[in-house]
């Protein structure tokens, strides 16, 4: 697969990488302009997001960046999401950002649930040219031990599996996924932006009574142990 841009960005103490890629073409030989990534506000989502930027600001490529958010069962996703965006903007002074798309799934349709959300807005957003390479800055999980309980999403973020990054045609992109959050810890850390990014994410999913209206997160929930398990910080 043909690059506009490539970086290789390794942890800390160089046991693992990751590549950042911006295809030039993809599918049935489709020229990319814009990149769409799903951004929830979490951690992992916002590192990836910030590393797009700047492998868009390598390139010497008009290329467009489409950020996304679904507000269902996470309200907090899309403003959290907000906050990290225009933060990026501004440390990076990045001029190709489009305006940040939120979707509202009807909550009274107990069959449009987040998951359905994305897939439906998936396939139309590829059919329609919304963008042309989708990104996505799932992880997997820390080492079985690790942490406290597990997580309902054990087996589809399962550290014991490889996980396909890329799709065959090009289109998907998952450079986090055979690392965990504590590879992502270590972009905020090289990057400096322990201070100035770091504080906006969020990855609590406690309710709004157990997160003071979901300003300062609750601590207990299984994303609250992973996230300081990996920064030592919530």
């Amino acid at each position: 697969m043909k690059s506009l841009s490539e970086t290789q960005y390794y942890n800390i103490d160089k046991t693992e990488s990751v590549n950042i890629i911006i295809p030039e073409f993809v599918g049935n030989n489709k020229q990319v302009k814009t990149l769409g990534i799903w951004c929830s506000g979490g951690a992992d989502s916002t590192a990836l997001l910030y590393l797009l930027c700047k492998e868009v600001m390598r390139s010497t490529t008009d290329i467009k960046i489409q950020p996304m958010s679904v507000r269902r069962q996470r309200p907090w996703n899309p403003v959290k999401a907000t906050h990290v965006i225009n933060k990026i903007t501004e440390i990076l002074n990045f001029k190709n950002m489009l305006p940040h798309l939120i979707y509202y799934p009807d909550l009274k349709d107990e069959h449009q649930t987040e998951w359905q959300e994305f897939q439906d807005r998936n396939k139309q957003n590829e059919e329609t040219g919304v963008w042309d390479v989708l990104y996505d800055g799932i992880t997997s999980n820390p080492p079985e031990g690790a942490m406290p309980y597990d997580t309902d999403q054990k087996d589809r973020r399962d550290p014991n599996v490889t996980h396909e990054l890329i799709t065959t045609d090009g289109v998907y992109h998952r450079p986090f996924f055979n690392t965990d959050k504590k590879f992502v810890a270590n972009i905020y850390k090289q990057e400096n932006l322990m201070s100035n990014l770091f504080p906006l994410t969020w990855s609590c999913e406690g309710t709004f009574e157990q997160t003071n209206g979901y300003l300062t997160p609750c601590e207990d929930c299984w994303w609250c142990h992973e996230r300081y398990w990996a920064f030592d910080r919530y």
